[in-house]
């Protein structure tokens, strides 16, 4: 290895950033999965806070949760990789993160104190008019959305991210003595070398990283699944995670390939309503393109009907696979709940409240597993 994971000339702090939806959660099974070889090297990968499943391979959400919640949150997570030359953490979120702090130069600070000289963060953005697709489905899939692609396309705004992201960078640069620098790809453009790319971030030879053996970590979902998935989010509305855990859960993890004869669903906007995405981000994408690599840019992108799936001339379609998968998702679902009204019952101090949340849920997925939500 060499570079800045060598740990020339100081210890480097590694910070991939997202953003969401460009390849995040199968970049960080690779690097579970390359922990060792990455240790070998030099690079630290700590373990998630609260742990990880045992299966090397499985899904995770990374390690950078709480990373920069403050100084001494990023004092604890450096400390963990104290005898290594390079720490290396991702997460999602972190774009996020570093964009809700009033003054983001404890990270400078913090990391200095703990000896590194240099920050390198690694953020991937994404063409808007997919990524905004692809995030709203997100949302109806995890977060209890119910509104549709329009509606959801008017609050997209990661160019914009992007581009305050890359200014709290460059503000960084040479705070407390740590040189600071920030790598911008575009998914839309490399997603096919994803593992090279974050090899080259880190100054690693590509072969040093394992792919996982899912070729997508989180497929999306069908047009059925997602129309299913709506009407789960407004019959469970005050339980969103319930809602996700009975469907796009059960269908993603039971079913991580799409079934034959079916497609994603784009769940693309209007034109109309991508036209005006595209003009009220222009400003924010010219910001960010006037920093990236050339090959890196915004693709020009021109809004346009999105094309009929497979399935949608035969309405909606669940073969057996599905089928099994939401069956065992809403009986999950209400194991879970039963265990949880044993639990209550057993334990009165936890208050009638608690337990007749929990009947009414129990109620309402009954009502669900018999068609009669509304």
């Amino acid at each position: 290895m060499t570079g800045a994971a060598k740990g020339e000339g100081g210890r480097t702090l590694f910070i991939h950033m997202g953003q969401p939806k460009t390849g995040t959660t199968w970049l960080q099974a690779a690097l579970r999965l390359s922990r060792d070889a990455l240790a070998a090297q030099g690079v630290a990968y700590p373990p998630a806070p609260g742990g990880e499943p045992d299966d090397p391979a499985a899904i995770t959400s990374g390690n950078g949760k709480g990373l920069l919640d403050g100084p001494q949150a990023l004092a604890a997570r450096l400390a963990e990789a104290k005898d290594a030359r390079a720490a290396l953490f991702s997460s999602e979120r972190l774009q996020d993160a570093l964009l809700d702090l009033p003054d983001p130069s404890f990270i400078a600070h913090e990391a200095a104190r703990a000896g590194f000289a240099r920050i390198e963060a690694l953020l991937f953005i994404r063409d808007p008019v997919e990524h905004a697709a692809s995030l709203g489905q997100q949302r109806v899939k995890r977060h209890g959305a119910t509104e549709g692609p329009d509606a959801l396309i008017a609050r997209f705004d990661q160019p914009a991210r992007a581009a305050e992201a890359i200014a709290r960078i460059a503000a960084l640069d040479g705070t407390a003595g740590v040189r600071a620098r920030l790598t911008v790809r575009n998914y839309s453009v490399c997603r096919r070398a994803l593992l090279p790319e974050l090899a080259a971030w880190l100054g690693a030879p590509p072969e040093l990283l394992r792919a996982p053996p899912l070729a997508r970590a989180n497929r999306a979902l069908t047009r059925s699944e997602l129309a299913l998935q709506l009407r789960l989010n407004r019959a469970l509305a005050d339980a969103p995670d319930a809602a996700a855990r009975i469907g796009a859960d059960a269908f993603c993890q039971r079913v991580p390939d799409i079934p034959a004869g079916q497609s994603a669903d784009p769940f693309r906007a209007s034109p109309e309503a991508e036209r005006r995405m595209l003009a009220r981000l222009a400003p924010a994408m010219a910001r960010v393109d006037a920093f990236v690599a050339p090959e890196h840019r915004y693709r020009p992108e021109r809004a346009r009907p999105p094309a009929p799936s497979p399935e949608a001339a035969a309405g909606h379609m669940f073969d057996d696979a599905q089928l099994d998968a939401l069956a065992g998702g809403v009986a999950d679902e209400v194991l879970r709940l039963r265990a949880e009204l044993a639990r209550l019952r057993a334990a009165p101090e936890q208050g009638l409240g608690a337990r007749l949340l929990a009947r009414a849920l129990l109620r309402r997925l009954g009502m669900l597993a018999r068609g009669r939500a509304r």
